[in-house]
C-alpha cells in the first residue's frame, strides 16, 4: 500500500516538475525567493526518498497477541 505521506510528496513533485516547466516553455519571470523555494522542496522530497530507503519499516499498528 502507499502511505498518504507518499502521496502528498508525489503531488509535491509534480507541482515542482509543472513550475519548472512552465519556467523552461513560458519564460516565466523566477525571483530568488521563487528558487530559494523551490530548492527547499527538492531538498526536502530529497530528504524523504533517502530515509524512505535507508529507514527500516517499523510496524505502527497495537496488536496484542493473546
Amino acid at each position: 500500500t502507499v502511505s498518504p505521506v507518499t502521496y502528498s510528496v508525489a503531488t509535491v513533485t509534480k507541482r515542482v516538475i509543472i513550475i519548472a516547466a512552465s519556467i523552461a516553455v513560458f519564460h516565466n519571470p523566477v525571483t530568488p525567493m521563487n528558487v530559494f523555494g523551490m530548492l527547499i522542496t527538492i531538498a526536502g522530497m530529497c530528504q524523504y526518498h533517502y530515509f524512505k530507503l535507508h529507514l527500516p519499516v517499523t510496524s505502527t499498528s497495537s496488536s496484542s497477541s493473546s
